[in-house]
């Protein structure tokens, strides 16, 4: 990985932004800085009001593990797209759809009802999101004994749920949802866009970081630069995430 904010990254941000390409973001640990308690997450101030301005010219897209009703609750502004609950359902240009869901669902919620005690027990909170699962364990006393507490809860998981970690999260969804690799490529297709800069941080950007890798109308943009990926190009973190706003702004001045 390079660090976009190189002289030569700087070049390559802007042939792309010259192509109007879509802008799509995760979220949390992306334009949010991470916190303690997930629901007091936010953009920062500077960088919702670079957001908004980008929006008016250019495609701008939410791809998150969060409800989509969630995520349009900390935008101030509206996106042509928001992907939810890391592709099991998405709102393009005012659709919504549920892409995937599994009764397998409503079987795990039973048993996490019955292991509620346990869970608290263990400092995992559960938070269900109805397409989705997130099992949080940040602020556990002891993140080995959360991270047993889950692996017992998920050790006979039905083959129609899949699971994947996230920081100090583990996510549950139906198997037939889209990863954000294949939500992404939807929604290119349905906006009929050819190119994408997509900007995460997490283990669930990655199929978008290994989709960008085969594909010249992608670039990727990991946060943070202390970990192995599959992303073109990085930050070093999240508070570097408003120059490079700035900078995609001011590819577009030129040309607006």
């Amino acid at each position: 990985m390079e660090h976009i904010l190189s002289a030569q990254g700087l070049q390559v941000l802007r042939n792309y932004m010259q192509q109007r390409p879509l802008l799509a973001f995760d979220f949390d640990g992306t334009l949010a800085p991470i916190v303690a308690k997930p629901a007091e997450a936010s953009i920062p101030s500077a960088s919702l009001s670079t957001l908004q301005q980008l929006s008016e010219r250019c495609a701008v897209a939410i791809l998150t593990g969060r409800s989509i009703r969630d995520a349009q609750s900390r935008l101030g502004f509206e996106p042509r797209g928001i992907v939810g609950q890391h592709g099991a359902e998405s709102l393009v240009e005012g659709e919504y759809r549920v892409v995937g869901a599994s009764q397998a669902l409503a079987g795990l919620r039973q048993k996490i009802a019955e292991h509620a005690d346990e869970l608290r027990a263990a400092g995992v909170s559960v938070e269900d999101k109805q397409q989705s699962f997130a099992l949080h364990y940040r602020q556990a006393d002891d993140h080995p004994r959360a991270r047993q507490c889950i692996a017992r809860l998920l050790q006979d998981l039905p083959a129609q749920l899949q699971q994947s970690a996230g920081k100090c999260v583990v996510n549950i969804v139906a198997g037939d949802s889209p990863d954000k690799a294949g939500a992404l490529s939807a929604l290119l297709d349905r906006l009929q866009l050819a190119t994408v800069i997509f900007l995460g941080d997490d283990e669930n950007d990655e199929p978008v970081f290994r989709y960008a890798m085969t594909r010249s109308h992608c670039l990727s943009i990991k946060v943070g630069a202390h970990e192995a990926s599959s992303a073109q190009y990085y930050l070093h973190d999240d508070s570097e995430v408003q120059t490079l706003l700035m900078h995609m702004l001011q590819a577009l001045a030129p040309h607006a």
